[in-house]
């Protein structure tokens, strides 16, 4: 990835229990390229989640302790709800206008 100026938009696919590898890759990008935080993003499931935390800069590490110490970690419903009260919620209410650079993927199957 020579110059990532020149991508202009990012797919993450839904990661599953893959979500701290891709946590993890996305924590190095960033180092490597601050300026990824700019891109245009598509995510669907997990990497929706990702998409956001790397738009709204949330601190990773931060978000790694807080679910590695979540007390109901068999309430995956609860998990998600208090991921985002703690860590975008605030955020996105205070620059919404940064959710024109995220795409949202959802597929239901019946």
């Amino acid at each position: 990835m020579k110059d990532l100026m020149k991508i202009k938009h990012i797919s993450i696919s839904g990661a599953g229990w893959n979500l701290f590898y891709y946590l993890g890759l996305m924590k190095k990008m960033k180092e490597k390229y601050p300026h990824i935080s700019k891109q245009y993003f598509a995510g669907s499931s997990a990497g929706a989640w990702i998409a956001l935390f790397i738009i709204y800069d949330v601190n990773i590490n931060k978000l790694y302790k807080f679910i590695l110490h979540y007390k109901n970690k068999h309430l995956i419903h609860n998990l998600r709800k208090d991921i985002y009260y703690n860590f975008l919620h605030n955020k996105i209410k205070n620059n919404p206008y940064k959710l024109k650079r995220v795409y949202i993927n959802v597929t239901k199957i019946t």
